[in-house]
C-alpha cells in the first residue's frame, strides 16, 4: 500500500529469499528427492549421485538466504511404507492408493475426490493415502483463515511471516499424461506478480526445452506463459497473501 517494499521487508529488504519445499503430499517423492539431492549441491558441491552442479552452486551463492523444506507433512511420509515403486505400465491403481487412499472396501478414493473429505475420517478406510496428516487435512487445502488451522500450515505461516520469502516452489507430482514433463502452475495470486511469473515460465519452460525435457525441443512454444495451467485457491493463494511471496505449484512426472 505504501509502494515502498522496504516498508514492509524491513532492513534486509534487498535481500533475495528462496523457499523451496516438498512432502505436501507425502506420497509425491520426486519433489522431496530433488530438494534433498539440492541440500548436497549446496553442502559439497555435488548431488547424491556424486554429479557436480557447479552453475547451480553459484548461483546459490548469490542467494541471500535458502530455505528448504524437503518433508512437509511428515505425518503422511511416515506412513508410507515403501521407497520406490517397481514400474507397472499404465496401471496406477497402488500409487493411486499409497496417494489418495482407499475406502475400506478397497476401493481407490481416487483424485480430485479426495479433496471432498476434508478432514478424511480414517475409520472409514482401508489406507488413507499420504495426501492428509494424522489428523485427516490435505495441508495444500486446509482452512487458512481458521484459529483450528493445522499444526504444519501454522509453523509454516510462522515461517513465511519471519523469513518472507520472494519465491516460493511447492514441489508436487502430477505431470499431465498427454504430456509427461515438468509442469509449472500459474498461481492464483496477487495480480501484479503476473509479470514475474510469465518470465519465470518462459525461462524454465525455455530452457527445459532446450534440454529436450519437454514436448518439443522449441523454447518460445514451450516457454508461453499462456500455457502454463492455472492453479485454483490452494495452499500457495494463501502463502501469497500471507508474506507476499510468488508461489509456484511445479509438477514433476513419476
Amino acid at each position: 500500500g505504501a509502494r515502498k517494499l522496504a516498508a514492509y521487508f524491513g532492513p534486509e529488504h534487498e535481500h533475495t529469499v528462496y523457499m523451496g519445499m516438498g512432502g505436501v503430499h507425502a506420497s509425491e517423492y520426486e519433489g522431496i528427492t530433488g530438494i534433498v539431492n539440492l541440500i548436497s549441491v549446496l553442502e559439497t558441491g555435488q548431488d547424491l549421485r556424486g554429479k557436480e552442479w557447479p552453475e547451480l552452486a553459484e548461483i546459490a551463492r548469490q542467494i541471500g538466504r535458502i530455505i528448504l523444506i524437503p518433508v512437509l507433512n511428515v505425518d503422511g511420509r511416515a506412513r508410507i511404507p515403501q521407497r520406490m515403486f517397481v514400474h507397472r505400465g499404465d496401471d496406477s491403481t497402488i500409487y493411486q492408493c499409497w496417494g489418495t487412499g482407499a475406502w475400506a472396501d478397497g476401493n481407490n478414493i481416487g483424485w480430485p475426490q479426495c479433496k471432498e473429505f476434508i478432514p478424511l475420517d480414517f475409520a472409514k478406510t482401508m489406507f488413507p493415502g499420504g495426501y492428509p496428516n494424522d489428523g485427516g487435512v490435505n495441508i495444500q487445502h486446509d482452512d487458512f483463515f481458521s484459529p483450528n488451522r493445522q499444526p504444519e500450515t501454522e509453523a509454516l505461516l510462522q515461517l513465511c511471516a519471519e523469513e518472507r520469502p520472494d519465491l516460493l516452489s511447492n514441489m508436487h507430482t502430477g505431470a499431465p499424461g498427454n504430456n509427461y514433463y515438468i509442469r509449472m502452475h500459474r498461481p492464483f495470486v496477487e495480480a501484479a506478480l503476473a509479470p514475474t511469473f510469465d518470465r519465470l515460465y518462459a525461462a524454465v519452460h525455455g530452457g527445459l526445452a532446450k534440454a529436450g525435457l519437454q514436448s518439443t525441443d522449441d523454447p518460445a512454444l514451450e516457454g508461453d506463459p499462456t500455457k502454463a495451467p492455472r492453479g485454483v485457491y490452494n495452499l500457495d493463494t494463501a502463502l501469497n497473501l500471507h508474506c507476499g511471496a510468488l508461489p509456484m505449484v511445479i509438477e514433476s512426472p513419476c
